[in-house]
Parts: structure tokens; sequence; C-alpha cells
């Protein structure tokens, strides 16, 4: 017989894995019916991320390069690192797709790596989000 908290811990043990596995299995029938070769709300924040990423590229490029003004400067460093940032989410996203042609077992793996991945995915996202609001703040006040 097993002692209590052996006992607690294996069934929340088997809660987690119960949790995971269902994760899986949803993320892994989103991913074959999609058209996209990805699950709508990881191809959502791609739409986003590389508008963001233009727009931040526009805002860069349209300032005068090499400006001494400090605020020019600031505003170039947060267009830069948010690039960067969407260029990184960019890609993670890109190889947690599903290509045409891919087996069943190919998109169960691409499954579980969007499952595992979310956590990571969600801290670059909230990154991203910290440099959208800086970015609108920055861009609001130079317009005062």
């Amino acid at each position: 017989m097993l002692d209590p908290l052996t006992a607690i811990s294996l069934a929340g043990t088997i809660v987690q894995f119960v949790d995971f596995s269902s994760k899986v299995i949803s993320k892994t029938r989103e991913l074959s019916k999609s058209t996209y070769g990805a699950a709508e709300e990881e191809y959502n924040v791609e739409i986003v991320t590389g508008d963001l990423l233009k727009l931040s590229q526009d805002l860069r490029d349209g300032r005068a390069s090499g400006s001494d003004d400090k605020d020019d400067q600031k505003l170039e460093a947060l267009c830069d690192g948010c690039i960067s940032l969407s260029e990184k989410l960019i890609a993670r996203f890109q190889k947690l797709k599903v290509r045409p042609g891919m087996g069943k077992v190919h998109v169960l793996g691409q499954a579980i790596k969007t499952v595992w991945s979310r956590k990571e995915l969600d801290q670059l996202i909230e990154q991203l989000e910290g440099y959208r609001r800086q970015l609108e703040l920055h861009v609001f006040v130079s317009f005062r």
C-alpha cells in the first residue's frame, strides 16, 4: 500500500500526463485540419508579428539614420529590438508548421513540439507586446 504522499504525487503525475495528452491530441487534430500548416492561434500571432515587424522596419527606416537626437536613437533601439524579437518568433513558428504531405506521425510530432514550446512562445509574445507598447508610447509622445 502507498503512503499518502506517494499516492498524492502519483495522482498529480497522472493528472499532468492526462492534461498534456489531451493538449497534444487537440493540437494534432487542429494541425491536421489546418490550411495554413499551423494551429489557428499560432497562425494569428504569426500574422500580427509579421505586421509588427514590417511596421518597426518602416518606422526605423523612416527616421534619420545616425541622428544625434536622443529620442531618435531610443526609437531606433526599440525598433531594432522589436525587429530582432519578431524575426525570432516568426522563425520559431516556421519550425512548428506542418508541411504538406507530412504523415500522421510527423503531425503528431509537430503537435508535441507546439505544446512543449507553449511556455517559450508565450514569453516571446509577452516580450514583443512590451516592445509594441513602448513603440506606441514613443510615437504618441513624439506627436505632442
